[in-house]
């Protein structure tokens, strides 16, 4: 099978890679290549689209890229093929592109420093879709290429998104939480390492993002994902009238705890 990949940043390449074992995979990039969907769309079974999808400076996710491969995409004439959307978008998003192509959304969890190892991994993956062909189709490929894949999950566009954006935001405020025990434990003069390492023991709150400072030496919580995962979710849920105040409190304490750095 031949598979177009728009937007080979950490997330398209390793998907990318992974599918090009067993397929042609074409990676379209300009910031790489010359590479042009035009060119390759016809004799192709999909396309994958992992652009990037920034915040816009209201907080809400910045779908243009998505935008700009669809509209190169219809312009062909093949807007029927199957379009599986790897990139990180909210579902009014979802919701509006759904209208006009055959859209799967594939939500990532990838870490930006170990992202191929993180994709070949996995033992479950998530797929969104609002029609049982085209999720089956990339199951199917999936299937066919994750080595260690046990179940794919599906579910509606929605429902992919929401997992995404509230998985991002729940390991946020973990994180602020542990920096603000970080400070009672300095207060108390008592070793956070201890305290931490201890309460991970319980498996309901597990030792994964309680590392104070984090890996970037800093505390709170910055990096690639976070900031606008969650500010997107924060914006989108006003829209909709729905008071997060839990997260609010988290990304508003993460903002004193980066300012210590």
């Amino acid at each position: 099978m031949k598979f177009i990949v728009a937007g080979y940043g950490f997330v398209g390449s390793a998907i990318g890679e992974l599918l090009s074992k067993q397929h042609e995979v074409v990676p379209v990039d300009p910031r790489f290549n010359n590479n042009k969907i035009k060119d390759h769309i016809e004799d192709s079974d999909g396309i994958i689209i992992a652009v990037s999808t920034p915040a816009k400076k209201n907080g809400s996710v910045n779908a243009d890229n998505i935008y700009n491969v669809l509209q190169q995409v219809e312009e062909t004439g093949f807007k029927f093929k199957p379009i599986l959307i790897k990139s990180t978008v909210t579902f009014d998003h979802l919701q509006e592109i759904s209208k006009e192509f055959s859209i799967t959304f594939y939500p990532e969890f990838l870490r930006e420093a170990t992202a191929m190892e993180d994709f070949v991994n996995q033992k479950y993956a998530i797929l969104g879709g609002d029609h049982t062909r085209d999720t089956k189709f990339w199951a199917d490929v999936l299937y066919g290429s994750l080595p260690l894949i046990e179940h794919i999950h599906t579910c509606t566009l929605t429902e992919a998104s929401i997992v995404k954006y509230f998985a991002n935001s729940f390991l946020a405020t973990k994180l602020t939480f542990f920096n603000e025990l970080y400070e009672l434990c300095n207060k108390a003069n008592a070793n956070y390492d201890t305290v931490s390492n201890l309460l991970g023991l319980d498996t309901r709150i597990g030792k994964g993002h309680t590392t104070v400072p984090g890996p970037d030496k800093q505390f709170g919580w910055g990096g690639h994902c976070f900031p606008k995962d969650t500010s997107a979710i924060l914006k989108l849920s006003e829209e909709l009238e729905v008071d997060l105040s839990v997260l609010k409190q988290a990304t508003k304490s993460n903002k004193k705890h980066r300012k210590k750095t």
